[in-house]
């Protein structure tokens, strides 16, 4: 069992009612660093949403009457600190988040001290929630860094914000007919919308890093890059796993070609032969509908039809009709978590030493897999029915709902997916525990 001591910190910039916003010196601002929160979360959202946090703070840490308060911009440290008598290390500028509070409530209590409560959004959300005005023209010509500076000077909300590149060698928008040396905004759209928009057509991605727009290349999937790994779903408090569309039991599929040499039918098949079938599968198949029953059969044409080959695109066909679309969610107290790459788990080397993932990081479209080891593995296939694969999980040390859904579909949970949000906290009692949802289009196969 890992021990872990969560720690949380806060550093806040208040800057009084009246200030110019565009002409700030250091001494119109109050700064309060390294505050210990009472409690915070801060949930990552998809790429549509700005990402949120809420802090609790005594009030005595928060010496400053709201009223008088024109904005406040907050970052959020977290992290295992290491020991009892440590403090987290934010020197390294490894924020969770970083954005601006939009809502301050004080609480009363009588029987314990009064706190401060702050809501807020990361910087993204000047981008997606000002619109663009009618009628709004961009010339596109010249490096996209300029392109995107041009644009966010040019919106008040926007102003101070400024557009960095991460390519090695700056993106340059080529000569074009002048039916597309140009971007015209849409009525409605978020200045979010348009900066993807301009930015894909060259290529590249943007996204937001406190006050900077970030302008980088796309990244490309590594087949064996390591991702994080919730090895065998003991470390998981709760699972919980949904299918989109698509069917996990499909139909059988049967497909036929007649050789021209011998003039005889020639079969092929998917699945090749029935699985045996325990009692408590059969009550299952007696509430599945006939057409999930059904065989589903057709012919093609081939010279030279083999059983192999056309059972071969049988198991294609059969594939395609049980893809799926799965939305995983599951919660977590661990810290650190393993990482290793698809070599490594299919060798089934993974071990201790590679626990060195900081949940912490977790963020939208990062990929993650709730991995079932090899001993595991071997008693779901062994066990004879659901029933008995969920209890053998729970002599392993599974929680009851996490053993509950692996019994019922593991093979579907076994493979990668990409998280759609992230919710971290540390609540009160100085507890950690992460949320996340996920999905991925897979396919089963038997």
């Amino acid at each position: 069992m890992s021990l872990y001591y969560p720690s949380a910190r806060v550093s806040l910039t208040i800057i009084p009612a009246g200030r110019d916003l565009l002409a700030l010196g250091d001494e119109d601002k109050l700064k309060l660093t390294d505050i210990k929160p009472v409690s915070c979360q801060v949930k990552s959202n998809d790429l549509h949403t700005a990402d949120t946090f809420e802090l609790v703070l005594e009030e005595s840490v928060f010496p400053v009457d709201p009223r008088v308060i024109q904005t406040v911009s907050v970052a959020i440290f977290m992290g295992d600190a290491g020991g009892i008598n440590r403090k987290l290390d934010t020197g390294q500028g490894d924020e969770v988040i970083l954005g601006i509070v939009d809502d301050i409530e004080k609480n009363f209590s009588r029987t314990d001290k009064d706190t401060i409560t702050l809501k807020g959004r990361d910087y993204s959300t000047f981008l997606l929630d000002t619109e663009w005005g009618d009628s709004v023209y961009v010339d596109l010509k010249g490096p996209i860094t300029e392109i995107v500076q041009t644009v966010l000077e040019s919106v008040p909300a926007t102003r101070l914000m400024r557009a960095v590149s991460l390519f090695d060698t700056e993106p340059t928008f080529p000569d074009a007919p002048k039916s597309k040396s140009h971007f015209i905004a849409k009525s409605g759209a978020s200045i979010w919308e348009g900066l993807s928009e301009i930015s894909a057509r060259i290529g590249a991605i943007v996204t937001v890093r406190a006050d900077q727009v970030i302008i980088r290349p796309p990244r490309t999937a590594d087949a064996n890059a390591a991702m994080p790994l919730f090895v065998h779903g003991q470390n998981l408090e709760s699972l919980a796993v949904k299918c989109e569309y698509g069917q996990h039991t499909t139909s059988n599929i049967v497909v036929r070609a007649r050789n021209s040499d011998t003039f005889k039918t020639v079969v092929g098949r998917w699945p090749t032969k029935a699985k045996k079938t325990t009692t408590a599968q059969k009550s299952r198949k007696q509430t599945q509908t006939a057409a999930s029953e059904k065989t589903t059969s057709f012919s093609i044409r081939h010279p030279a039809p083999t059983v192999e080959l056309l059972t071969e695109i049988a198991r294609q066909v059969w594939i395609r009709h049980a893809q799926q679309k799965l939305k995983i969610s599951f919660s977590t107290k661990e810290m650190r978590v393993w990482e290793a790459p698809q070599s490594v788990i299919d060798a089934g080397t993974v071990d201790e030493a590679m626990r060195n993932f900081e949940v912490t990081r977790l963020r939208n479209g990062d990929s993650v897999r709730i991995h079932i080891g090899r001993q595991t593995r071997n008693i779901l296939q062994k066990a004879v029915n659901d029933e008995q694969q969920a209890r053998y999980l729970r002599q392993q040390g599974f929680a009851q709902s996490v053993a509950a859904e692996l019994a019922r579909g593991w093979r579907r949970i076994d493979s990668p997916m990409f998280v759609v949000s992230a919710s971290h906290r540390i609540d009160e009692g100085g507890k950690y525990s992460l949320d996340v949802e996920c999905e991925n289009q897979i396919t089963v196969d038997i």
